[in-house]
């Protein structure tokens, strides 16, 4: 029965859609004809393949609500409430424990207990004042509003109603959305606006200069999927077409070669490592929910402009000589020296980053010779063992050869490769992949299907995945 229910998220409309009056016509936004596809429950954004903590980290009241804690007061905090209800319930429907369900709906009362209505709409406000960018001259006054607490809280409800049936939770599934049909204006609660054409939901609504935050702008349009799985509703796909082509425009804005993207539009000089590695899982979503892979592309050139920090491993480090950096706490370059190793040396890696004006991804070794130094990695010389920075393609990626030999692998549980199957294509081909990750130091595709079927296939000349 509870599979039924969760694929009633997907398959059926769960949410009875009102009609709220939509300020503009779709034409005075730019929107491209993306297909919206549909995603099965594993594959819907914020769903976890295992049940995670009931509590976790994080400040709580004595409510168990989860709150923010600013200049040593708890507030309530919509976006944190909405991902708690949004975990929890990605967790339910794996475990079913009803501890689960009851947090989650107490998060939902706690939610609807603080919202404010306008223009047949309710939004979420933050109670206290916030600093952007760390920047008291530049500061979100309370009450304020976010796009991304709008999307994520309405994530959460339609996916709540969809569980318990409760139509309350429909009601409020209804007035989240249409506050995505208002646009700004007056003095009333925004968090959509029209700038040069484009469609944004403004994670920091506010007037002069919104942020126009790209991570926030993408998670108002998950919300507007799950809106749109559950109802159909036209408005909701013209929305989410007009918010994509927005990401779509402004992907070269996003960017910084070889550097981490850039946080927002308004504030170029920006940039974070949490929120890089969210634009490459968000870029990857759109292509799943698309099927373009134009943004599945411009993830993977995220990963090589800035590839995800790894914790750390066991690494490897050649016989020979090895270049290496010591540097500060700002990863910033204080001294260059040169080990010459006799023999390989198996070593602890502590992390694997990139570094500012440097070329490459360096590895901060951890004992041996090169201990407290900073090594770049390179296959077949430097490595951490093993795979890191792994990415699943859903759908399947296409991969074009041109004419020339390459070899397909096997790995071994020590990630060394086996039963080499070489090969030479006489005239361009094309396979599928359906997975990317770095092993030993060097990228792999993993091939579905022709000569290399199951194999994996390195990066390199010759090859272009699409």
């Amino acid at each position: 029965m509870f599979k039924g229910i969760v694929a009633a998220l997907v398959l059926m409309a769960t949410v009875n859609v009102g009609s709220p009056a939509f300020p503009v016509d779709a034409a005075d936004y730019r929107r491209t004809d993306y297909r919206i596809l549909t995603l099965p429950p594993d594959r819907l954004p914020y769903n976890a393949s295992a049940p995670g903590p009931l509590d976790g980290a994080g400040t709580f009241d004595e409510h168990g609500i989860a709150m923010r804690l600013v200049g040593g007061r708890k507030f309530d905090h919509p976006v944190f409430q909405a991902q708690f209800m949004l975990s929890r319930l990605s967790s339910y429907r794996l475990n079913r424990d009803p501890r689960y369900l009851a947090r989650v709906e107490a998060h939902a009362q706690r939610l609807l207990g603080n919202a404010v209505s306008a223009n047949g709409a309710i939004y979420f406000p933050y109670a206290f004042d916030w600093a952007l960018h760390h920047d008291t001259g530049d500061m979100m006054t309370a009450p304020w509003f976010s796009a991304m607490a709008q999307g994520q809280a309405l994530s959460a409800f339609v996916r709540l109603h969809a569980i318990t049936r409760n139509p309350r939770y429909a009601t409020a599934a209804e007035k989240i959305f249409a506050s995505f049909t208002v646009l700004r204006g007056g003095g009333s609660p925004w968090t959509t606006e029209i700038d040069a054409g484009y469609l944004w939901f403004e994670e920091y609504a506010k007037h002069p200069g919104p942020d126009r935050t790209y991570n926030g702008h993408i998670y108002a349009i998950y919300g507007l999927y799950d809106y749109f799985l559950s109802t159909r509703s036209a408005t909701a796909k013209a929305l989410m077409q007009g918010g994509i082509t927005t990401v779509a425009a402004h992907l070269s804005n996003l960017r910084q070669p070889g550097w981490l993207s850039r946080y927002c539009r308004t504030h170029p000089q920006h940039g974070y490592v949490n929120y890089h590695a969210d634009h490459v899982g968000q870029l990857y979503q759109l292509h799943r929910i698309t099927g373009d892979a134009t943004f599945a592309v411009q993830a993977d050139r995220l990963i090589d402009d800035y590839p995800a920090d790894q914790a750390g491993g066991h690494g490897y480090l050649a016989a020979g000589s090895h270049e290496a950096l010591h540097l500060d706490r700002d990863r910033r370059t204080v001294a260059t020296r040169t080990f010459l190793l006799p023999a390989a040396q198996a070593v602890t890696v502590k992390s694997r980053h990139r570094v500012s004006g440097l070329a490459g991804v360096w590895l901060q070794i951890g004992s041996g010779t090169a201990a407290g130094y900073w090594v770049r990695e390179l296959h077949p010389r430097a490595f951490i063992k093993l795979s890191v920075d792994t990415h699943d393609f859903i759908p399947r990626r296409l991969v074009t050869f041109r004419a020339g030999r390459y070899v397909g692998f096997a790995f071994d549980r020590y990630g060394l490769r086996t039963t080499p199957k070489p090969f030479r294509l006489r005239e361009p081909s094309s396979a599928h992949a359906t997975r990317r990750t770095v092993m030993n130091g060097a990228t792999y595709f993993l091939i579905a299907d022709g000569v290399w079927a199951g194999r994996w296939v390195p990066a390199q000349p010759g090859l272009t995945l699409t």
